[in-house]
């Protein structure tokens, strides 16, 4: 599944804000808690850190296990 979140980045890089624009119920929470645990790189403007608003797809895969005796 894809959740499509909309985040707010700190001058910092920190994730400050996070939105769920297009998402799946059972999945919504875990991309939210999985972004806010990112940091990112400065975005820079004239050499001045700024703060930044950026969109984030967080795509889910179901993986299956196989037994082993």
């Amino acid at each position: 599944g894809v959740v499509i979140l909309e985040c707010t980045i700190s001058p910092q890089g920190r994730v400050e804000g996070v939105q769920v624009l297009r998402g799946i119920p059972t999945l919504d929470d875990a991309a939210i808690e999985a972004v806010k645990k990112w940091a990112y790189t400065p975005t820079l403007l004239g050499g001045v850190p700024v703060g930044v608003v950026m969109t984030v797809t967080v795509n889910f895969v179901l993986q299956q296990r196989t037994a082993s005796f």
